[in-house]
């Protein structure tokens, strides 16, 4: 054991289990002790042998009250200095929406449930209650609000703060004196907050707004955000999140000032020689990849354990990036093949489909799972991919005329085919520079259209599919075609990993201990000598890779997979086991639960 592998160690919103739903990248978490608990862990570390391997987040950071970047943007909205850190397409979204609310927003307001309160400290003066959510009020509803308050107190210091709160929205100016303007104006107010009468008038001006449904209507629809209900996010939502979970919103790591944000701490933290590694969690949901790691090398130096956690395919090299290597799933996949018994498999997948009924092989469900993901939980993404595609069809002649339908059928087709996470093409934005394309990519996006062509049928105009595998292979320059390609290669990473990790995964399950992140199920078992050939490849390309065997995102634990692997060594007394315990445990005459949940379910018990 070399290491000690630590979640993300920045600052997280209050409780978080895990670090992922990072508030702010520059301090190290308090929960956990701060600087000084740091320190004091290196120390041991440093006394016990071990070095440091930190988890660092560039794709997403917590959509959350506490996270200043967020509170600003949805205070300021396009205007934040932070706008373009979050990946927003503020030319069609604005206001954001925030699907947060447990019914339709007019029952919710009539209800009672939505309420204006003072709010003590930086961030404005007031904000809205939705329950136990706060949400900011633009510095202008604040100014309209507080010249009221300065009326009724005669304060005319304030109510020239209130102007300048009003003002600090408008588009004419400098950036630089509006910025200038709205902070005199936050301390001014602050200190005239000092006097109990403002503080009463205040108070007084936010209960009768909050008391007439009307009055609260016209203050919350002038926001930057809406507030709606929580089951139109997945149809209609204006920011990127990682994955489907509307609380962590995406970053925009092409941004350089968004990159130096996020990185500053783990640049400190291996330039002082205190953490020796760093984890890059989900790196196929940055816009570019290779160019990210390239410029974070730069940063950590040469001599920084750099690993990416990466799904690779069985057949899919990694990328010629400047790391170390993988987190190592493909190490427990290949172990997991290695254990398991190959007359064993046979025997477990002929007493599945007798049991289930299902006789599909798993890159059939897979497929059905990913084209369902992309329908529910994936439809906004997928709305502003085709949304980007058809900017691209805008500026080319002979595709201007294919219908929002027609493209929204093709994407859907490829992203569905598509054989791995993603592709790494970079597309040029100006037609005198030439994309970045791999022949790995070009074989990929080849064989994506081969499917995709045979699953769209006789009607989907073949030219269409030919210049959509074109955009892709990096052949058509421009603004818009490279805003696509990154759309859609943000899609399908998201799409394999929630279609089939967390889907398909545990619909298919005839040797549940293969239905692991990173595996292909369909891939059973492996011989000793395939075992070692991929030793030797790892040793030659990939040395210093992690070898692991269980993290926060597999499934089962390695013990929990080896001792299921074992069972196909006696699969003929397993599946009597599995049926002696089906008889006792399920009354055919009451529905009970399907009989592939009851496998997973005695898997489960028995590992």
């Amino acid at each position: 054991v070399s290491h000690l592998y630590l979640s993300p160690v920045a600052e997280a919103v209050p409780g978080s289990t895990h670090g992922y739903d990072v508030t702010d990248p520059l301090r190290l978490r308090h929960e956990l002790g701060g600087a000084s608990g740091f320190s004091r862990l290196t120390d041991a570390c440093r006394d016990a042998g071990l070095r440091l391997l930190i988890d660092v987040v560039p794709n997403h950071v917590a959509a959350h009250e506490a996270n200043p970047w967020w509170w600003d943007v949805l205070r300021r909205g396009a205007a934040s200095p932070y706008a373009l850190v979050l990946d927003v397409d503020w030319s069609s979204t604005d206001p954001l929406l925030l699907p947060v609310l447990g019914d339709h927003y007019g029952r919710e307001l009539e209800a009672g449930h939505l309420a204006l309160e003072r709010r003590n400290g930086p961030g404005g003066v007031a904000v809205v209650r939705a329950f136990e959510r706060t949400f900011p009020l633009r510095p202008e509803t604040e100014g309209a609000l507080l010249a009221a308050v300065a009326r009724a107190v005669d304060d005319d210091v304030l109510g020239v703060a209130a102007r300048l709160l009003a003002r600090s929205e408008s588009s004419g100016g400098d950036a630089a004196e509006r910025e200038a303007d709205l902070a005199v104006a936050q301390r001014t107010v602050q200190s005239r907050l000092a006097d109990p009468r403002v503080v009463g008038a205040l108070d007084a001006e936010l209960d009768a707004i909050g008391s007439d449904p009307e009055r609260l209507d016209l203050v919350l629809t002038h926001q930057h955000y809406r507030l709606a209900r929580w089951t139109i996010g997945d149809a209609e939502l204006g920011y990127r999140r990682f994955f489907d979970v509307d609380a962590l919103a995406a970053t925009r790591m092409d941004n350089p000032e968004t990159f130096e944000l996020l990185h500053r701490l783990p640049v400190e933290l291996t330039a002082d020689d205190v953490v020796d590694g760093l984890r890059i969690d989900h790196v196929d949901g940055l816009a570019d990849p290779t160019a990210y790691l390239r410029l974070l090398r730069e940063h950590v130096g040469p001599d920084t354990w750099l690993l990416v956690e990466k799904i690779v395919r069985a057949d899919e090299p990694l990328p010629p990036w400047p790391v170390a290597g993988t987190t190592g799933y493909e190490v427990a996949d290949l172990l997991g093949r290695w254990l398991t018994d190959p007359a064993g498999a046979r025997v477990m997948r002929e007493g599945w489909v007798t049991r289930t009924g299902e006789a599909r092989g798993y890159e059939e469900v897979a497929l059905d799972a990913r084209r369902a993901v992309l329908a529910g939980g994936f439809a906004a993404d997928l709305d502003r991919t085709v949304a980007a595609l058809q900017a691209v069809c805008a500026g080319r002649r002979r595709h201007r005329d294919h219908s929002r339908a027609e493209l929204h059928a093709a994407v859907v087709e490829f992203a569905v085919a598509t054989p791995q996470y993603r592709t790494y093409v970079v597309v040029a934005s100006d037609a005198e520079e030439s994309a970045t394309a791999g022949e790995r990519d070009l074989a990929v996006i080849a064989r994506t259209l081969d499917r995709a062509r045979a699953a769209a049928g006789p009607d989907t105009d073949p030219e269409l599919m030919d210049f959509l595998a074109g955009i892709l292979s990096g052949r058509y320059a421009g603004e818009a075609e490279a805003r696509f390609v990154t759309r859609f290669q943000q899609l399908t990473g998201p799409l394999a990993a929630k279609g089939e990790e967390d889907t398909a995964l545990y619909r298919w399950l005839p040797l549940p201990h293969r239905c692991e992140v990173g595996a292909d199920p369909s891939l059973a078992t492996l011989t000793g000598d395939d075992w070692h050939e991929s030793c030797a490849l790892a040793q030659r390309e990939w040395p210093e890779r992690m070898t692991t065997l269980s993290t926060h995102d597999t499934k089962r634990s390695a013990d929990a997979r080896a001792r299921l692997a074992a069972l196909t060594a006696t699969a003929a007394e397993t599946l009597d086991a599995f049926d002696r315990w089906w008889r006792a445990v399920c009354d055919p005459s009451d529905g009970g639960v399907d009989p592939g949940t009851a496998w997973l379910v005695f898997h489960a018990l028995v590992a």
